[in-house]
């Protein structure tokens, strides 16, 4: 997280930070505690839709609708001893011409 907000603040992009699970949570708070916008800690793992969709709800009630992006950064299981970081850069669903997310799609 700290490679990605640094980045964004070099760009001269805002970030705000929802953390969802306890594991990175005191790090991010030591971090960044003024950019933390919501915390969601009672989470059950392994996720599923529903989970997902409670959780995305959620994050758009607390203004996640707002934003250019939302990035989603995770751990990926790589062995016992290791987990690899892993991104997720999500965007609006929206625009018109060109930029038209279902151009190719005929309804």
């Amino acid at each position: 997280a700290d490679i990605a907000v640094t980045a964004l603040q070099k760009q001269g992009k805002e970030a705000d930070i929802a953390v969802i699970g306890d594991k990175g949570r005191g790090q991010l708070r030591r971090a960044y505690p003024e950019l933390i916008q919501v915390s969601m800690t009672e989470v059950m793992s392994p996720g599923n839709f529903t989970l997902a969709s409670a959780l995305a709800s959620e994050l758009i009630a607390a203004g996640a609708g707002d934003y250019d992006a939302v990035v989603l950064m995770y751990n990926s299981f790589k062995n016992a001893a290791t987990y690899t970081q892993m991104y997720k850069v999500i965007k609006p669903f929206s625009g018109e011409g060109e930029d038209e997310p279902l151009l190719a799609y005929e309804f």
